[in-house]
């Protein structure tokens, strides 16, 4: 009986352990894949931008312009008085694979409601919050597809310090179309310059522009208070911590 007994005890303890070594496996397996992708993303992210940038930086050259709000580019693009057929016509020059996209201008900027983000998000302007799949949100401005997959949505604001304002979704409408892992938001300068919002820049920009103490500027705005695991906020200057931290998806 002892000898029975110490055989099942013997089973138990090798089936237990089995368990615990598949369950450290498949953490660690789900972990690599966390990491490759976010990898993946930020290789993606350092793509569009260089894209974005270079295309801007065209737009000034073709108009012997070193300001991109005196581009034809973004006089055919203001969202306050846009013809989508020239805005079209002109970004093709310098942009592939373009699309504009319709949106419904009748969405809320923040939807807090799980339900209804379900029916827009990866379908329409709105993303998940970083840390919470209850809420979204995005704007329904100028909208286009570009480069197949990056889907873009542009305000062009002229009359202040910044030219426009610029939502990248790297994947598109693939998954997981959150802000902070594939969707980031940029501050465009009037030099065509993308800020990343949230940034050290972006605070400096802004403290010049207001005449704003920059440490305040600092604890309301820097990707510090607003992008992390743990944050509350929708992670929209995410863009700005994974540059400034040498880019990685540090998070």
């Amino acid at each position: 009986m002892n000898y029975e007994k110490t055989i099942i005890f013997k089973i138990a303890e090798a089936i237990i352990s089995i368990i615990i070594i598949g369950i450290i496996f498949f953490t660690v397996i789900s972990s690599l894949i966390k990491d490759v992708q976010k990898r993946i993303f930020v290789s993606q992210l350092r793509y569009t931008i260089s894209v974005v940038e270079q295309s801007l930086e065209a737009a000034k050259f073709k108009d012997e312009t070193s300001l991109i709000t005196d581009t034809k580019l973004w006089r055919k693009c203001n969202i306050k008085n846009v013809d989508t057929t020239a805005c079209t016509k002109e970004l093709k020059q310098y942009f592939t694979n373009l699309e504009i996209i319709q949106t419904n201008k009748s969405e809320k900027n923040y939807i807090n409601n799980q339900k209804d983000c379900e029916k827009i998000v990866g379908k329409g302007n709105k993303w998940w919050f970083l840390n919470d799949n209850k809420q979204c949100c995005g704007w329904n401005n100028l909208s286009f597809y570009f480069l197949n997959d990056v889907k873009a949505d542009i305000i062009v604001v002229n009359g202040n310090y910044l030219a426009g304002q610029l939502t990248l979704d790297i994947n598109g409408d693939n998954p997981p179309n959150t802000w902070g892992r594939d969707t980031f938001f940029f501050n465009i300068t009037p030099d065509g310059s993308l800020v990343p919002y949230g940034s050290e820049t972006d605070c400096k920009i802004y403290s010049d522009y207001t005449g704003e103490d920059i440490n305040d500027v600092l604890s309301q705005r820097y990707w510090k208070t607003s992008c992390s695991k743990s944050t509350k906020y929708n992670g929209m200057s995410c863009a700005a911590r994974i540059i400034e931290n040498g880019w990685k998806m540090d998070y």
